[in-house]
């Protein structure tokens, strides 16, 4: 059954809390903290001197943050596949949770529940996420591609350094940004199609998910990258704050953990303003068309199996 939002927006109405929005979020933040805990302490040990700002004292020059990032993230990377696996599983049953049909059963082991619907998704929701990847990767040579055939091209017209080492990585780079984002948006609402509806075949739900954008571009486009965004900056402001605060002995490692803390919370948040967004703009009756989409094959093996040639001594069919 589809549902309306009726007194507000779907997207308003998504950053409402209901009945387990509590116990959801603070599941999404023991995800994320455990993906930064090991990054954290490392690089508490192995950055602390040079990371940092020196605060009235002579000491050598911070280490800048595109080196620092880089080492934090080496130092993240074997948490990342688990938080990775954790995040589709978690993103899986908070979908199936919010289902804006039905009230949220809270009884006891719903936890659970929502870890075994997450599971029951979670190879639907890794195929999606390689189409993705190929469609990110493919647009991103494309614009690599279209770049240095410019480069080459400015250089033999002698274009200015300006243009070629400042106006155009800029302008690659905001090219290789806006494809990528509309495919990571349209990765999220074909996970919410499948959900919602139950389906398996990945690519009619990215099919539905494209048409869903195309048709809610607010409320599906620029809502999530929006969103997005900000979740991914919440890391990196907490790595200046960081990096700007003066050494504080045992305090200052208390209030940097706090710190670091309300910045994974806040991402747990806006993770569940994500998803129960997406569940309400969904089940808008708008849409039931999308809805009503089979969920079949597209059939283009049997296609392309008729239009290429019979081969020699191929069963024929019965003259007539």
């Amino acid at each position: 059954m589809a549902v309306t939002t009726k007194d507000r927006g779907p997207v308003v109405a998504g950053a409402r809390p209901v009945a387990g929005s509590a116990s959801l979020i603070l599941l999404r933040w023991g995800v994320l903290t455990a993906a930064a805990l090991p990054a954290w302490i490392a690089g508490r040990v192995a950055a602390e001197g040079a990371a940092r700002v020196p605060h009235l004292t002579a000491g050598d020059a911070p280490l800048p943050l595109g080196p620092l990032a880089a080492l934090l993230r080496e130092l993240a990377a074997p948490a990342t596949a688990p938080a990775l696996v954790l995040d589709q599983v978690l993103t899986a049953g908070a979908l199936s949770f919010f289902d804006p049909a039905r009230a949220p059963d809270l009884s006891r082991g719903f936890r659970r529940r929502v870890w075994r619907d997450g599971l029951a998704r979670f190879w639907a929701f890794v195929r999606l996420v390689g189409q993705g990847l190929l469609a990110s990767a493919a647009a991103a040579g494309l614009v690599r591609a279209a770049t240095n055939a410019l480069r080459r091209r400015g250089e033999r017209a002698e274009w200015t350094a300006w243009s070629l080492e400042l106006a155009l990585p800029l302008a690659s780079l905001a090219a290789t940004a806006l494809p990528v984002a509309a495919v990571l948006a349209i990765v999220f609402w074909a996970k919410v199609v499948t959900v919602a509806d139950g389906r398996v075949r990945t690519r009619r739900s990215m099919l539905i998910a494209c048409r869903l954008v195309a048709r809610r571009p607010f409320a599906a486009l620029g809502f999530f990258v929006g969103v997005s965004t900000v979740a991914s900056a919440l890391p990196a402001l907490a790595l200046w704050a960081w990096r700007r605060s003066p050494p504080g002995g045992p305090a200052g490692a208390w209030a940097r953990a706090a710190l670091v803390g309300a910045a994974t919370l806040a991402a747990a948040f806006l993770w569940h303003w994500t998803v129960r967004t997406g569940r309400l703009v969904y089940a808008d009756t708008r849409l039931d068309d999308l809805r009503a989409q089979p969920d079949a094959p597209f059939g283009w093996t049997a296609r392309i199996r008729g239009i290429l040639p019979r081969r020699a001594g191929a069963a024929r069919p019965p003259a007539a």
